[in-house]
């Protein structure tokens, strides 16, 4: 059993000059949005609003909609983009399946993480160990893989991202 999800489904046009804030124009700016995906309905000519960290669709209007692309009309210069229905086949994976991943994505990165800090300390107790030039490009490696995985881990929670808007 498949539902509807509101997506951006093209791709993200930015129009600005620089040191002016654009708004009001007497005339719409045109734009036309090639859909990224055909399953989708209802399109929405939307711009990113620096404050309140959503898609608006103030100002903005579908000028024309045609399968596959919309033509856009906005009295303004932002960030735009075509909001639309998206069908998705499958309710995606259930809460319990999410948890398995994320046990299993936190052993795997704590037995990554222990392997990179047991080479890191080798390499850094052993000064023969690291006279040559492969030497120091595994432990400048090992150290941006540490670095990486530890960025990733801090950012695996369900809660790093507050506001999900900018993610549709």
């Amino acid at each position: 059993m498949g539902s509807f999800v509101t997506k951006v489904n093209s791709l993200v046009l930015a129009a600005s000059v620089p040191g002016f804030n654009v708004t009001g124009l007497s005339e719409n700016v045109t734009m036309t949005f090639e859909h990224e995906t055909d399953n989708a309905t209802t399109p929405r000519c939307v711009f990113w609003s620096e404050t309140s960290n959503t898609w608006s669709s103030e100002g903005c209007a579908v000028v024309r909609s045609a399968p596959g692309v919309t033509q856009c009309g906005c009295d303004h210069l932002t960030n735009f983009a075509l909001l639309m229905d998206v069908y998705q086949e499958g309710s995606g994976l259930s809460s319990r399946d999410r948890e398995i991943l994320s046990y299993i994505s936190y052993i795997g990165c704590g037995v990554s993480l222990a392997a990179l800090v047991l080479t890191l300390a080798t390499y850094t107790l052993f000064r023969k160990l690291r006279r040559d030039n492969p030497s120091k490009i595994l432990v400048h490696l090992c150290a941006a893989l540490l670095l990486s995985n530890l960025v990733y881990l801090a950012g695996m929670h369900d809660y790093s991202f507050s506001n999900s808007a900018a993610c549709k």
